[in-house]
């Protein structure tokens, strides 16, 4: 790939070298390819097919692809890999503001991956025509007036040039539009003028341009889609407000990074009956909400990732930075398999789940914290980070189940992370939130 000049990214000497592996397919690579592309930035783009996977398999860090090597380090987690990328780039915004916008974006196209992710897995294909459906008439046209409002008069998604957040906006639209115009007969972007003018301008920059152009034809567009931290006192504190229901779910972590941090914030826990007049105010329509000064930041994993970034929370480079990121993606993966048992309507089903999260899915996780723990204190570097405490509140949220269904602590086969969240709780502003939060109903 050529190596042009953008102005709007920094060269950076003595590159290393790059090789990302993944299947014959976009899914969750292309977006970081496309963030290489942006950057010029050659990499060698191994593409396995399912015979060589069976054997790569037990060699990656997670049993999983896309991985990303660096040299000789491997990352894992695909969004990992992309902000370590955009951080080495350029193309991650200019200040915490501006990646906490981009974070915005990224876990907002996210959101929308998921939906997608919904209706193309539903084996049941009377059902999966319906989720077809609202997908493209209800959830698509809802992303696009959250994007647009996003971008408002600007060229870019954030700041004044080019972000992974204008690549992933670009990129998730563009995945759907055949879908869309096979079902609809027109383009994605038929009636939304203002994204469409975005993504041309996106997929104008040369780099850019010359990748579409010439990235592989793949046959599985659809099957493999994008599944798309010592403190530091800073001077001049804002005042924040944390709004959420009285629960743990996705605020919990940013009040375990707030109490890290020995920072002042407003708790506010809003009831069922307040929140549908609450809702229509909300950046996104759904909690939790964190308020900056005046500024609003929704999606709960942007809002960690500022108030990390804001206290030394998120390591001290950009290496340490992609290996916290590596940790929370992780997280996030043993969320979904709760998230799945938890919200099972069908009683015998969900009893089933229950025994496969803990029988299965957690101890296979607890292997791989323990890996990329190895012999430190601290999952990433040598200091606590949002890592540490991501792993311990996930451990700790599904404790009680797995005394109740299996008559002991989840830590009890696993003395090294039980370790591991003792010295997350020993420290004193932890142990103190630890006592004082409310009880709260999930």
């Amino acid at each position: 790939m050529c190596m042009s000049h953008l102005s709007s990214i920094r060269i950076v000497s003595n590159m290393p070298s790059y090789k990302l592996t993944y299947f014959d397919a976009r899914g969750s690579a292309e977006l970081t390819r496309l963030a290489l592309a942006a950057a010029g930035a050659d990499f060698e783009d191994d593409r396995l097919s399912r015979e060589e996977w069976a054997a790569l398999k037990p060699e990656t860090p997670q049993g999983k692809v896309p991985i990303f090597k660096v040299d000789e380090k491997v990352i894992p987690q695909s969004r990992a890999m992309l902000r370590y990328i955009a951080r080495q780039y350029g193309l991650y915004g200019k200040d915490n503001e501006e990646k906490t916008d981009v974070d915005v974006v990224i876990e907002t196209v996210q959101d929308l991956n998921d939906q997608i992710f919904r209706s193309f897995f539903e084996s049941d294909e009377k059902k999966k025509a319906e989720l077809h459906k609202e997908l493209l008439d209800k959830t698509v046209p809802t992303y696009f007036k959250i994007f647009e409002k996003l971008l408002g008069k600007k060229d870019w998604m954030v700041g004044s040039k080019l972000s992974i957040a204008d690549l992933a906006v670009m990129n998730v639209f563009d995945y759907m539009d055949p879908l869309y115009e096979k079902v609809n007969g027109q383009s994605i972007y038929a009636k939304n003028p203002v994204m469409k003018n975005h993504a041309d301008r996106v997929k104008a920059i040369q780099n850019i341009k010359e990748w579409l152009e010439e990235r592989p034809e793949t046959d599985r567009r659809y099957r493999y889609m994008s599944h798309l931290l010592s403190i530091r006192i800073v001077s001049n504190m804002p005042s924040y407000k944390l709004t959420y229901f009285n629960g743990k779910g996705g605020a919990e972590l940013t009040r375990l990074a707030f109490a890290a941090a020995g920072v002042d914030y407003e708790d506010e826990r809003v009831t069922r009956e307040d929140w549908p007049a609450l809702k229509p105010e909300t950046p996104q329509g759904k909690l939790p909400i964190l308020k900056v000064d005046e500024k609003v930041i929704p999606q709960s994993r942007a809002m960690l990732r500022y108030i990390a970034r804001q206290y030394g929370l998120y390591g001290k480079d950009n290496q340490e930075q992609t290996d916290v990121d590596v940790v929370i993606e992780t997280v996030q993966d043993l969320n979904e398999q709760i998230f799945k048992s938890f919200f099972e309507s069908d009683e015998k089903k969900k009893a089933e789940l229950h025994k496969e999260l803990l029988d299965k899915t957690v101890p296979t996780y607890f292997k791989i914290f323990e890996k990329l723990l190895g012999k430190k204190d601290w999952m990433v570097g040598s200091k606590l980070s949002i890592a540490d405490l991501a792993v311990m509140n996930v451990f700790d949220y599904i404790d009680p189940m797995c005394v109740k269904v299996n008559g002991q602590s989840i830590y009890a086969k696993n003395p090294v992370m039980k370790t591991h969240a003792d010295r997350v709780k020993e420290i004193p502003n932890i142990n103190k939130w630890l006592k004082k939060r409310p009880e709260s109903e999930f």
